[in-house]
């Protein structure tokens, strides 16, 4: 009986391991493959490689371990981060953004003032059997559109905070239920299929948002996307700098070059004219 009960338990824990590490799992790889673009590409790979190859059995353990722990704690840091970020997802901002709510809250209500006119419009040439194609297709639209918003008043900024609320409000509205009261119990009472259904619909929802969290993150390897360096194009740079001679000082458009037309011998010029011209005319 307790064999199964830690077997069981040892698989939960892997399956939820797994879930978290993956993910971190490719965003560091993805920064490694940038880092190494952007310090000489495949080839940076192979010498970091061969430079682990040159440790002790003991470093090399040690840095394997060391990248696993980094990794799964890495993980773990952006699992407990979603939690954060699904609030700020829904719509449950800080004090210091109220007036920026209050603004997108605003839109939302217009929009679903917006949207129950279109569905008004269409909504009685559908119920009598006389609406066109697109009308029907409008109506469709509207009320797909409007299931997603909940009731006025509860109005979320963000369309993720509106599906979620409308979700939960939609029981209240149709059978006078607080799903968020009666959920602790009613789930005790589902069946085993609805559990799973909703625990993988759940289970989705935090992946989607951890990835959210982790493409955020991977905003930090940005600056190592710029390009990568080339040893030879340095080179060649630093000995077009060192050149000299009279083949280096013709080139470039901002080469010093003997100029016979300066500022001071066109003054000089003028000057020789204009003295000559008084020397005639007198």
């Amino acid at each position: 009986m307790l064999t199964q009960f830690w077997e069981g338990i040892g698989g939960k824990l892997a399956d939820r391991w797994a879930e978290v590490s993956i993910p971190a799992l490719l965003f560091w790889t993805s920064g490694l493959f940038a880092w190494a673009w952007h310090s000489g590409g495949l080839g940076f790979l192979g010498r970091l490689s061969d430079r682990l190859n040159g440790q002790s059995t003991l470093t090399q353990v040690a840095l394997i371990l060391g990248t696993l722990l980094g990794i799964l704690a890495s993980g773990a840091v952006v699992d407990r981060l979603s939690a954060w970020a699904l609030r700020l997802l829904e719509g449950y901002w800080p004090r210091a953004f109220t007036p920026v709510r209050r603004w997108a809250v605003s839109r939302v209500a217009a929009r679903a003032v917006e949207l129950e006119q279109r569905f008004q419009a269409v909504a009685g040439p559908v119920d009598k059997g006389t609406a066109s194609t697109e009308q029907t297709e409008q109506y469709v639209q509207a009320d797909r559109r409007l299931r997603r918003l909940p009731r006025e008043g509860s109005y979320l900024p963000t369309g993720v905070g509106n599906v979620l609320r409308a979700a939960e409000r939609r029981p209240a509205g149709k059978y006078g239920l607080e799903a968020v009261t009666v959920w602790p119990h009613l789930w005790l009472l589902l069946p085993d299929t609805v559990r799973t259904e909703l625990a993988a619909a759940r289970r989705s929802l935090d992946v989607a948002v951890s990835a959210c969290v982790w493409a955020v993150f991977f905003i930090g390897f940005r600056p190592w996307r710029g390009g990568r360096r080339s040893p030879d194009r340095s080179s060649q740079l630093r000995h077009t700098d060192s050149g000299s001679g009279p083949e280096r000082r013709s080139s470039g458009i901002f080469s010093r070059q003997p100029s016979t037309f300066t500022g001071g011998s066109c003054m000089s010029n003028c000057a020789g004219r204009c003295r000559r011209t008084l020397a005639k005319s007198g």
